[in-house]
């Protein structure tokens, strides 16, 4: 239900003509340029006047504070590292591409993000600040891959955000430029 929830409200009002050459969605962001990711989206945040400051770590197994995660990425606050398993990492560009991996990466570097904004603590509970971070996403991958509808709804379709309408929401009024990439920071959603 997400999933078609996803496909209507993301091409809802989002269709329009990008000049230049079409590029395949795939290949673009390898797994192994995890770092080069990294980069750009503190790059753009850094334009946003605030600079994201965690430390990229591979690691085996996902766990920050005692806590072992199933995700494939994700900014641990305590050691200030932005942890991320290569494996589970090629699988999700295995099925759902290059572009899968970024916005995972964009998403956890969000709340590395907050944290370097001074919100971390302003969040009613952790679900309003994946909210805030999907936002955050949504609005960095506007800003990289502007007019690519089709290849971020297939992204999105193979993330954690796809998993609740609260997120995808969350997600969709960061990337479609409803909410101003600063005011992602602010945003806890319903």
């Amino acid at each position: 239900m997400v999933a078609a929830v996803a496909a209507a409200v993301m091409l809802t009002g989002c269709g329009h003509t990008v000049a230049g050459t079409a590029v395949p969605a795939t290949r673009r962001a390898p797994v192994a340029k995890a770092a080069q990711i990294s980069e750009a989206v503190a790059a753009f945040w850094r334009t946003q006047g605030i600079d994201p400051r965690y430390v990229m770590t591979p690691v085996v197994e996902v766990a920050c504070a005692g806590q072992v995660s199933r995700e494939q990425s994700l900014f641990c606050r305590d050691t200030g590292q932005l942890l991320y398993n290569p494996a589970a990492l090629a699988q999700l560009q295995r099925d759902g591409g290059d572009w899968a991996v970024e916005l995972t990466l964009a998403r956890d570097i969000g709340n590395a993000v907050q944290d370097a904004a001074g919100r971390w603590s302003a969040y009613l509970d952790e679900t309003a600040r994946e909210r805030s971070a999907d936002c955050a996403s949504g609005a960095y991958m506007r800003y990289a891959h502007p007019g690519a509808v089709e290849p971020i709804q297939h992204a999105v379709s193979f993330t954690w955000i796809n998993t609740d309408v609260s997120r995808l929401a969350a997600f969709l009024n960061g990337w479609r430029g409803e909410v101003t990439p600063l005011a992602c920071l602010n945003y806890i959603g319903a």
